[in-house]
């Protein structure tokens, strides 16, 4: 048995670091969703992938027009599955009678937010790799490859805190 006087003290402020930030990016995934239902165009051109230019667009068919629409779209699903996953998980860990009854559900509900982060930096990665290859079509404007460029750059940028707040709350 262990002592209970001899457990660490961690103050209230630096508890609340790691549910904040997972917070943060669960917040940031399913507003980047919800984002891609109201202005698809202007989501995907911010996360990096700009849409063939209007003139040229009118020679494209409905039907390519309807797919590039629903593409956006499951991206826009995808983040707000992510972020809502992010978002719940930490709720449950956090606030669930459970959880504040028990060490051990309070526990392995932040080991499996941990590894839902680990595996959301595939995520941040892939998305990367993606925009990075976009931005490399020869048959892309100048701007458009600039624009790439930085998103990806973002991309694999973002990648790090997510990890990191994975590892975190897997390990500690």
């Amino acid at each position: 048995m262990t002592d209970q006087s001899s457990k660490l003290y961690i103050p209230p402020t630096r508890s609340l670091i790691l549910p904040t930030i997972a917070t943060l990016l669960g917040l940031t995934g399913v507003g980047g969703g919800v984002y891609t239902f109201i202005s698809a165009q202007d989501a995907i051109r911010s996360f990096g992938l700009r849409p063939p230019p209007s003139s040229t667009k009118t020679a494209l068919s409905k039907h390519a027009d309807a797919f590039e629409q629903s593409m956006i779209h499951v991206y826009g699903i995808r983040n707000l599955g992510v972020g809502l996953s992010t978002l719940g998980l930490t709720a449950f860990w956090k606030l669930s009678p459970t959880c504040q009854t028990s060490p051990l559900a309070a526990d392995i509900s932040k080991k499996c937010l941990g590894i839902c982060m680990m595996f959301g930096t595939l995520v941040a990665l892939g998305d990367a790799w993606i925009v990075r290859q976009f931005g490399k079509s020869s048959e892309l404007e100048e701007e458009a490859r600039i624009e790439a460029s930085k998103a990806s750059t973002g991309h694999a940028l973002v990648s790090v805190p997510i990890l990191a707040t994975g590892l975190t709350l897997f390990f500690s």
